[in-house]
């Protein structure tokens, strides 16, 4: 919920500043340390991370407001959960999920 109101937020700032509505790519960093299948303790050394990312179009921009962000980057975090329970359970598939959340998030930026 905050990261949806601050996405709004930022929107509307957007809009202000340059006048009209402009694509935007919204990411969020979801902690999955304590979320594998195989939980890691919280007191493990280090951060395990997954990046979800939610991209959309001036014209999507345009209606984006806080009820239509919510379920859509909750949706995304809740996968980023799901794919999490894969990381330590199915070896290289876990490290290809960790690895491929960033490289998504890298392509989307260029």
């Amino acid at each position: 919920m905050v990261s949806s109101f601050l996405a709004e937020a930022l929107l509307r700032a957007d809009h202000a500043k340059h006048g009209q509505t402009r694509p935007c790519l919204i990411m969020q960093e979801v902690n999955i340390q304590e979320r594998t299948v195989l939980a890691l303790s919280k007191y493990s050394c280090g951060n395990l991370v997954l990046l979800t990312t939610v991209s959309c179009s001036a014209d999507e921009s345009k209606s984006m407001d806080f009820e239509r962000f919510v379920p859509l980057l909750g949706n995304n975090v809740k996968k980023a959960v799901l794919d999490c329970a894969k990381v330590l359970s199915n070896g290289e598939d876990g490290h290809r999920i960790l690895i491929d959340s960033v490289v998504g998030a890298i392509e989307k930026l260029n």
